[in-house]
């Protein structure tokens, strides 16, 4: 499996993302389970487009077939991403957004199985 530094890679197999974040020849990949993404969306202004990825968190209320269980912490400051936006060109970003949405549907279609 190779991953492009510089592009959304979904990876079906684990369930997860993997993002790139940085600037020019400095990129990290942040990899984010499939689970903790509460919702996709995309918006295109011309040929520029952004992919918006909401994240459940700590505090935010989640549907009864959520399996995300957030540990109670204290005595540390933790921090959360709650949304991540990502801008680029439209063919560069509407793959993963496609990909996306349906890694979450098989996800979901899954648990609902596993839970019955």
């Amino acid at each position: 499996m190779e991953v492009n530094n510089q592009t959304i890679f979904v990876d079906k197999y684990k369930n997860s993302i993997i993002v790139p974040i940085g600037k020019n020849s400095k990129w990290i990949l942040v990899p984010f389970h499939i689970s903790l993404i509460k919702n996709v969306s995309m918006n295109s202004e011309g040929n520029i487009s952004y992919l918006r990825l909401n994240f459940f968190t700590p505090g935010t209320q989640q549907n009864k077939s959520a399996i995300v269980k957030f540990p109670h912490l204290t005595g540390h400051s933790w921090l959360y991403i709650k949304e991540l936006c990502l801008k680029g060109k439209e063919e560069k970003l509407s793959k993963p957004f496609k990909d996306i949405k349906e890694l979450q549907k098989r996800v979901k279609l899954k648990d609902q199985i596993d839970i019955n």
